[in-house]
């Protein structure tokens, strides 16, 4: 899937001559980018965080579903506002969730190598390795 992923952004998406993201730029009459030339890290954030900010989304809305109704109504009686309410309950309650989404999100990343390789080889220079000497 990763390597599907990489290949679907390099030559469907960002490719500089026939790209979707190409396309739009010569639309409203500007120079499309080179971005695996131009952009390496970026674009490999790009693909990135497409592939795997989904799976953080769907695991902070479960634990933003979970979160006990009651306290709110009753912190919204006691006159809290939204930011009061958010500080104090919402994220509080959401503390744990995020820390399991850090870390299963950074045993993710520490782990990327088939975008890298199939869209820059690491390049150009070392701008995109994810080991360095």
């Amino acid at each position: 899937m990763p390597t599907v992923n990489a290949l679907i952004w390099k030559n469907l998406l960002l490719h500089p001559v026939s790209g979707v993201f190409a396309a739009i730029w010569k639309f409203f009459g500007a120079t499309p980018i080179d971005w695996f030339s131009e952009f390496p890290l970026f674009s490999i954030i790009m693909i990135v965080s497409w592939q795997w900010l989904p799976f953080a989304i769907l695991l902070l809305m479960t634990a933003l579903q979970s979160l006990d109704q009651e306290q709110q109504e009753a912190a919204r009686l006691d006159g809290a506002g939204p930011w009061a309410l958010f500080f104090h309950l919402t994220l509080p309650h959401l503390a744990r969730p995020i820390a399991v989404v850090v870390m299963i999100e950074t045993i993710f990343l520490l782990s990327i190598f088939a975008e890298i390789f199939t869209t820059t080889g690491g390049g150009p220079g070392y701008e995109t390795t994810n080991l360095r000497t």
